[in-house]
Formats: structure tokens, C-alpha cells, sequence
């Protein structure tokens, strides 16, 4: 082969010079399910989005959960591209569901302050 040409080296295209220079890896004690467990997180969003729907902010927490599960079933058919996607949403709702949550508690404790304060004078 001659400079230039693109070679394939576990899933990566690279130049024949690139290629020469990697060090050798043995990618044999993790399986491709660990690596994408160490490159993206966790498979499931799904115990998350349920503690944010419980303990943060219902509505948006239901979002997150439903994503979350499709995510669950594109990775567990193999769909990598729809659980990229989804996972990524669902992802995204959960932390607007916890953000949500916790103003909706500021002001709920505001609130009672609020009153009692007006209460006691």
C-alpha cells in the first residue's frame, strides 16, 4: 500500500501513516456493549426518569420517561441511531424535569413563608 491510501482499523478509517503509528490495543477484554457504556453513559435513562417524574415535576417527567423507554427498546433491538436520539431527549427532560422541580419547590416554600409571615404579624 502507498501513502494516501485509507485503511479501516477497528472501525476507524485512517491514512496508511496514521494507522502505522497507533499503538496495538487489545480490545478483546471489553465487548462493543462496554464501550459504548464508557463512551455514552448508561444503556437506560429509565430509573432516572423516574425519580424526576416522582420527586421533581410530573409533566415533564412523563416526557422524559416515555423517552426514556423507547430509548430502552431502540438499544435493546439494536436501533443504535434512534437510541442515540432518544436517550439524548430523554436525557435532556430529565434535567429540565429536576430544574423544574426544584423552582417549583423554591416557590412552594416561598409561598408558605409567605403566609406565615403574613399569619404572625
Amino acid at each position: 500500500m502507498t501513502d494516501g491510501h485509507l485503511q479501516k482499523d477497528n472501525g476507524v478509517w485512517h491514512t496508511n501513516s496514521e494507522v502505522s503509528d497507533l499503538p496495538s490495543i487489545n480490545y478483546d477484554a471489553y465487548g462493543e456493549e462496554e464501550v459504548l457504556d464508557e463512551l455514552q453513559g448508561p444503556r437506560s435513562w429509565v430509573v432516572p426518569a423516574i425519580a424526576s417524574t416522582v420527586f421533581c415535576f410530573l409533566p415533564t417527567g412523563l416526557i422524559a420517561l416515555y423517552y426514556a423507554r423507547k430509548a430502552q427498546r431502540a438499544y435493546e433491538t439494536g436501533d443504535f441511531h434512534s437510541w442515540t436520539r432518544y436517550r439524548g431527549r430523554a436525557r435532556f427532560l430529565i434535567f429540565v424535569t429536576c430544574v423544574l422541580g426544584i423552582l417549583v419547590y423554591i416557590v412552594i416554600i416561598a409561598i408558605v413563608q409567605g403566609i406565615k409571615h403574613t399569619s404572625s404579624t
